[in-house]
């Protein structure tokens, strides 16, 4: 059985692996929304923090996973096992 931690759309689930040492609870809430396809704004409204503060944990992710854009920092999810996408 799988183990998935809470999603908010359940479009995407977190899996409940051992979390990486390098990306913080913080910013796998964060990679969690924007795999729900939430805005920054939407992610900072629901975290009650600032907009600011959200792209720079995005920043943050794409520079701990050398990755570019929020494509390849999906993908990385993915592959490293942290997301699972869910079929509807």
């Amino acid at each position: 059985m799988k183990n998935y931690s809470f999603c908010f759309l359940k479009l995407c689930s977190i899996k409940k692996h051992p979390m990486p040492d390098k990306i913080t609870s913080r910013e796998m809430q964060i990679l969690n929304l924007i795999a729900n396809e939430h805005t920054i704004e939407q992610i900072a409204e629901k975290l009650q923090i600032s907009i600011s503060t959200v792209e720079s944990h995005r920043r943050n992710m794409f520079r701990k996973t050398g990755v570019k854009s929020v494509v390849g920092l999906i993908k990385e999810a993915i592959k490293q096992n942290w997301i699972s996408i869910e079929s509807t």
